[in-house]
């Protein structure tokens, strides 16, 4: 085995590792949503973006290494599979964490996906109750002249505001 081949091995576990934890959170993310805990999902969120901070450098090494087999080879692009085929190895880790790797930022997309959509189903249904409330809700002023609170108000001056 190779050098090249040993870094590359332990840069995309550090990968998978990292991508894992992004994963993990949103999972948690998908909770948060549901029960609608604002503090929670931008706690998560903070803790994603450290993270996705820590991700930047271990791809850059990844494209380093990646960059010096396609300098010793003719190949415009080059996957897992052949890099295997170079070093000479037919079932390599290489492989196998390259596929968990897909695996897991597939998972991840998805389930932003899902995500992006429960948040935004929560916001229309939000809007759609706020429209409600400032059709049945309004306020003239509150007293009358003679010192009595009037029963009905118009133009609320808390619900008037757009979202």
């Amino acid at each position: 085995m190779s050098k090249n081949l040993i870094q590359l091995e332990h840069v995309l576990s550090e990968e998978l590792r990292i991508f894992s934890n992004i994963l993990r959170l949103e999972r948690e993310k998908s909770d948060a949503i549901i029960k609608k805990n604002g503090a929670l999902m931008q706690k998560l969120s903070t803790e994603q973006e450290d993270y996705l901070y820590k991700i930047a450098p271990v791809e850059s090494t990844r494209k380093k290494i990646t960059d010096q087999y396609l300098k010793n080879n003719s190949e415009s692009k080059l996957t897992l599979t052949d890099i295997a085929a170079i070093e000479g190895i037919s079932e390599s880790t290489l492989e196998e964490i390259g596929t968990l790797l897909k695996k897991t930022l597939d998972r991840i997309k998805t389930l932003q996906e899902t995500n992006a959509k429960m948040i935004t189903d929560n916001l229309e249904f939000f809007k759609k109750m706020i429209k409600g409330v400032k059709k049945s809700v309004s306020m003239e002023t509150g007293y009358s002249r003679k010192g009595m609170e009037n029963s009905k108000t118009i133009n609320s001056f808390v619900l008037d505001k757009k979202i």
